[in-house]
């Protein structure tokens, strides 16, 4: 079981970078704050154990977007003139009318916009786990397929080695 565990740690690291260089190719990083919230967390289960992972709730929305008429630009308006504070260094009234724009623009194609792509060095601004695993599984596969062979190695050697 302690095997299992050590080869699901190494490949929960493995996503963990893999999405983070996903997010950031999409153009998704800003303060780093939903990159430091991606843990993995390994439970034990019968027979085995299983990786799950969290991160901040907004990786949800990334992953699908979210449509136009759910969009309220009355409910959003303070967070995003905190992203265009961040993002696009505006400050004070000028913040507010351009992250005022942004979500009127939302409201009408919602988010992601078709102009936000232009921050995405992929075409892509949802779908980030998605196209992470897509993108990796053969990676993936191949870390679990060598640790499960070196464990069963090891194994085998040992049973062999006692029979004689």
């Amino acid at each position: 079981m302690q095997e299992n565990k050590e080869i699901l740690q190494n490949v929960n690291a493995q996503i963990v970078e893999d999405l983070k260089k996903m997010l950031q190719l999409q153009g998704h990083h800003l303060t780093g704050t939903l990159e430091d919230s991606l843990q993995g967390v390994i439970n034990d289960i019968e027979n085995g154990c299983e990786l799950s992972a969290s991160a901040l709730e907004y990786i949800e929305t990334l992953e699908t977007g979210i449509p136009a008429e759910q969009i309220n630009i009355a409910a959003n308006l303070d967070a995003m003139t905190k992203y265009v504070q961040l993002r696009m260094r505006y400050q004070g009234r000028k913040a507010v009318q351009v992250a005022y724009l942004i979500l009127k623009k939302q409201s009408q194609e919602g988010n992601p916009t078709d102009n936000s792509k232009q921050f995405s060095q992929t075409g892509e601004r949802t779908h980030v786990v998605t196209n992470t695993f897509i993108a990796n599984q053969d990676k993936y596969g191949e870390m679990i397929d060598v640790a499960v062979s070196s464990v069963l190695d090891s194994e085998f050697n040992l049973i062999t080695s006692q029979t004689f």
